[in-house]
């Protein structure tokens, strides 16, 4: 598997994470030192991410990925992405198209995501 195939199965992981509100696989996939930039603009570090997805906020009921761009270099990655997002907010479901960019860091044995920043 090339570094690009890496990167994006850490990504696609990721993804299903949330869906199935695997805390545990987000965990392993975020670093400690993450920045979460929402598409509100707020900014969470790993633990505030983490507990905002256990209590629900937002539950993820599918993400669909598009249009995809991956650039490895050294042990640095980043994935610019087009998905579209099926969410529950409020007990209200909602459908949302969303660009982000995430910056991944390979470390001791896999990949993780160090930032995520979300535009609407």
């Amino acid at each position: 598997m090339t570094d690009d195939e890496a990167v994006l199965a850490a990504d696609d992981a990721r993804l299903q994470a949330l869906v199935a509100c695997d805390l545990d696989a987000l965990d392993r996939l975020l670093s400690a030192e993450l920045i979460f930039i929402h598409a509100d603009g707020r900014r969470d570090g790993k633990t505030a991410f983490l507990d905002h997805t256990r209590a629900a906020h937002v539950r993820y009921r599918a993400i669909a990925r598009g249009e995809t761009h991956v650039t490895v270099s050294g042990n640095v990655g980043v994935v610019c992405a087009r998905v579209e997002l099926d969410v529950t907010v409020g007990g209200e479901p909602r459908s949302s198209p969303l660009r982000y960019m995430s910056v991944w860091t390979r470390g001791s044995a896999d990949w993780q995501m160090l930032a995520i920043d979300n535009v609407r």
